[in-house]
């Protein structure tokens, strides 16, 4: 059995928040994103609770910018303020 056949990525193992957060598309609903409080993985109101001597909090989502130009992944050049 080659190693591709034993793991399947497109299999949902542990689904890490209730069905409860998610709207009819399955997209987590606008007014619980910044709510999400999951002790286990140390998340508190979408934010990674860190250790006193890190320098930046990490969010789960963006805050609400009127300015934003656009959405995306680390590699947008900095446009997310």
């Amino acid at each position: 059995m080659e190693s591709s056949e034993r793991f399947n990525t497109n299999t949902l193992l542990y689904k890490i928040l209730d069905i409860t957060y998610l709207d009819e598309a399955g997209k987590i609903k606008e007014e619980l994103k910044h709510n999400i409080n999951i002790s286990d993985l140390k998340i508190q109101n979408s934010k990674f609770i860190g250790k006193p001597e890190d320098k930046f909090e990490t969010l789960l989502f963006l805050p609400p910018n009127p300015q934003r130009i656009a959405e995306g992944g680390l590699r947008t050049k900095g446009l997310f303020k």
